[in-house]
């Protein structure tokens, strides 16, 4: 598989996924294996799933645990509501303009 099967029809193979990597199709509308080190897109590949792995077991960990000081401020709030809690009180607006600045 790879090298014969075109994920795009009618679109010529980008030149760095020539199917030899697991599960290369072939698809790369933006071209960022031509521009990019594929070996590099890969390992961000793998980072960014981890986080994202991490961040899902802090969301399920902020309901089943609270932390110290966390009630004070949000009260008994569930991840589902705690996003309307800290609008309501304006730690969301904060958020907002601090990260603007980035």
């Amino acid at each position: 598989q790879g090298i014969t099967v075109n994920a795009i029809p009618k679109a010529e193979r980008p030149p760095g996924l020539d199917g030899t990597y697991v599960g290369d199709i072939g698809f790369d509308p933006l071209g960022f294996s031509s521009i990019i080190d594929m070996r590099w897109l890969r390992e961000a590949e793998l980072k960014h799933g981890r986080v994202c792995m991490l961040a899902a077991t802090g969301m399920i960990v902020q309901d089943v645990y609270q932390f110290p000081g966390v009630t004070k401020s949000f009260g008994d709030a569930k991840m589902t509501t705690l996003h309307d809690v800290a609008v309501k009180q304006g730690s969301m607006q904060q958020l907002l303009v601090w990260l603007g600045f980035l």
